[in-house]
């Protein structure tokens, strides 16, 4: 059905916060039942985007803030060069749209990459609701250090460790989200991203991806990843598994 939309905006039917099939995946998930209902008050009407789809631009003045409750979500920057640096993928649970300026144009870009579907809060709202909910403030600024982390650790590594922790993070967040163990994972991402979330060429990206194949470490074709030998691919990424989810997880 989410594929047949043609409105850029849609909105759909949400379940009330209480029961949100994410919440343990949020910065929500701390929050106490009677906050939740307070939150609920403040949260706007949702939005649903079709895949490739801006749910804003860099340097655009953005009025809300949004939690991703369905699909994927690219965030990237637009370089002085106009070239396309990938900052993080979204997924269900993330915090999109956040900055250190509030009243700031948007520092980055925000692009759907399958039928998503975010919940939104007023941008004004968002001191109310980290003065009046510490555990939601608390999971922020935990966020916050997991992107830190994540930013660090994938930088100054050869094109084989960077690829091999990419989809290593893929693959940790999404097996949240899994019952059981899973072996082919759906990426909406093509080697551009990968080149351009890296700083590497698709050139190079190809050549290395031939090669982890070759390795029997894993294989990415057509948007599906297959991890064949997961030990391997721990060792080459040099990868600290999530511990926790609902303070693990990206934010931007």
């Amino acid at each position: 059905m989410l594929a047949r939309l043609k409105s850029r905006y849609v909105h759909y039917p949400m379940p009330d916060c209480n029961h949100c099939a994410i919440r343990d995946y949020s910065p929500c998930s701390g929050v106490p039942e009677a906050l939740l209902n307070r939150l609920q008050r403040l949260r706007n009407k949702p939005t649903t985007l079709q895949p490739k789809t801006h749910l804003y631009r860099q340097g655009d003045v953005q009025g809300q803030f949004y939690l991703l409750y369905n699909g994927w979500v690219m965030l990237y920057k637009t370089l002085r060069t106009g070239k396309r640096h990938i900052l993080r993928y979204a997924l269900p649970g993330d915090f999109i749209s956040l900055q250190s300026d509030l009243n700031s144009p948007m520092n980055h870009s925000a692009q759907s990459l399958t039928p998503s579907i975010l919940c939104s809060f007023p941008r004004r709202s968002i001191i109310e609701i980290m003065e009046n909910m510490p555990q939601f403030t608390t999971q922020l600024a935990l966020l916050s250090a997991r992107y830190y982390e994540y930013q660090t650790s994938i930088s100054h590594r050869s094109a084989q460790e960077s690829i091999a922790f990419l989809f290593l993070d893929f693959y940790e967040r999404i097996k949240l989200y899994e019952q059981g163990s899973i072996e082919n994972i759906f990426l909406p991402i093509t080697q551009e991203d990968i080149a351009d979330t890296l700083g590497l060429t698709p050139v190079h990206v190809n050549r290395t991806l031939r090669l982890l194949a070759k390795q029997g470490v894993l294989e990415f074709q057509h948007q599906q990843l297959k991890v064949s030998d997961l030990s391997a691919l721990y060792e080459l990424a040099g990868y600290e598994p999530y511990q926790n989810p609902s303070s693990l997880l990206s934010i931007i």
